[in-house]
């Protein structure tokens, strides 16, 4: 099952091209993807987030020293009338590089019940980077529906860019397709955006941008209750970027970039007893960092982190709206630098990673808030020499829907 989903899941075209226009290198530590597992919000919750018209949400935590996952959603609509409404919303990730904040308001005409035409954009002060567009939505949200969009990012940069003569041979262009289907007790649930490759030239620097990504989001489940289910999600993203500015010799600025994501969760959610509930799955990732250095080759190396282990998570109630939870999450983990001149020293690296999350969560009854304080010990590290030797760092995550 693992092989089959990871085919078809490679092939689709989760985050693609967002504006982050740096190409860098990676920093990601072995142990990040259990990380980001026992920092994310548990399947519960993202139901209930999926379902909400409104709500907002943030996670973060410790990946090192240097660097901390963050995620932040909103998403907010008001009907005005029996077939006009006005939404805003908004989503940023990081985990791999530094992404620039991106939101869209959209306003929708229902002239059906089962047809929506939508106005989406994001303004801004500076008009250039000002993007819009238009979506089509068939059937009804959040089940049983089809959504097409398609955005113009920077729809007036050549027109009213003031600033200097950088210019667009073709603005950015996302496709997107998302769709939700309910039957009986199944649930699925995918999305696939496309940017189309797009050149921005800068003559004053001699210096050419290019970009293009495809991602992809699938989530399948059999849901016999509420709080018991089977399912898997999955996750991809293959995005390339170059900066190319051949009569200058800033390395940064002369180098290509692809960056590949692939990701799978297979997860069971079984209530033990009336103040217990357990979440047991296993999950995959590999992620890749191929960049290369257009100057001298110095730089050009390729980087990745395969990650493959099993978890499970224990929530233990202590009133109606209190909980303990408990996590462990044991895998493998390889971690690999290939430095592309022979001068410089590869890196291999690979461990078995075992680490423990303890955390405390408060919940209104009605289970439309959540918050977390989240600790997690690094048990593989074990120091007889000083308990604090264990300690992996912290995290909070709080989300509201309503």
């Amino acid at each position: 099952m693992l092989a089959a989903l990871g085919v078809a899941l490679s092939g689709l075209p989760a985050w693609g091209f967002d504006g982050a226009r740096q190409i860098s290198k990676s920093y990601l530590n072995p142990e990040n993807f259990f990380d980001i597992q026992s920092f994310s919000f548990s399947k519960r919750e993202n139901d209930r987030w999926y379902e909400a018209e409104n709500g907002w949400r943030a996670a973060g935590g410790s990946l090192g020293l240097d660097l901390l996952y963050m995620l932040l959603e909103v998403k907010l609509r008001h009907p005005i009338s029996e077939s006009w409404s006005v939404g805003f919303e908004a989503t940023q990730e990081e985990f791999y590089e530094i992404k620039p904040f991106r939101y869209l308001i959209e306003i929708e005409w229902q002239p059906q019940e089962w047809v929506g035409l939508s106005f989406v954009g994001m303004p801004e002060y500076d008009k250039r980077h000002g993007d819009g567009g238009g979506r089509v939505t068939f059937g009804s949200r959040p089940w049983n529906y089809v959504r097409l969009h398609r955005i113009l990012h920077d729809v007036y940069y050549n027109e009213k860019n003031f600033y200097d003569h950088s210019t667009y041979d073709d603005h950015p262009v996302e496709k997107v397709w998302e769709g939700a289907l309910r039957w009986e007790q199944w649930r699925l649930r995918t999305k696939i955006s496309e940017v189309r490759p797009f050149i921005q030239r800068f003559p004053a620097d001699q210096l050419t941008f290019t970009a293009s990504a495809v991602d992809s989001l699938l989530v399948l489940d059999w849901q016999q209750s509420p709080d018991q289910l089977i399912g898997v999600t999955g996750k991809s993203f293959d995005i390339h970027k170059a900066r190319e500015a051949p009569n200058t010799s800033v390395r940064e600025d002369n180098r290509r970039q692809r960056l590949r994501y692939d990701s799978l969760n297979l997860y069971v959610l079984q209530p033990l007893t009336a103040d217990w509930h357990g979440t047991f799955g296993v999950r995959w990732d590999h992620f890749r960092n191929e960049l290369r250095d257009l100057l001298d080759g110095q730089d050009s190396e390729d980087f990745e982190l395969w990650t493959l282990g099993g978890y499970g998570e224990l929530q233990q109630s202590t009133s109606p709206t209190t909980a303990w939870e408990y996590g462990l999450y044991v895998g493998n983990i390889r971690k690999t630098v290939d430095h592309l001149p022979a001068s410089k020293d590869d890196l291999r690296e690979r461990k078995t990673e075992i680490k423990l999350r303890v955390n405390w969560l408060v919940e209104q009854p009605e289970q439309q808030g959540s918050l977390r304080f989240i600790s997690s010990w690094d048990i593989d590290s074990l120091s007889f020499d000083s308990f604090l030797g264990l300690w992996d760092g912290g995290s909070i995550i709080y989300q509201r829907t309503f």
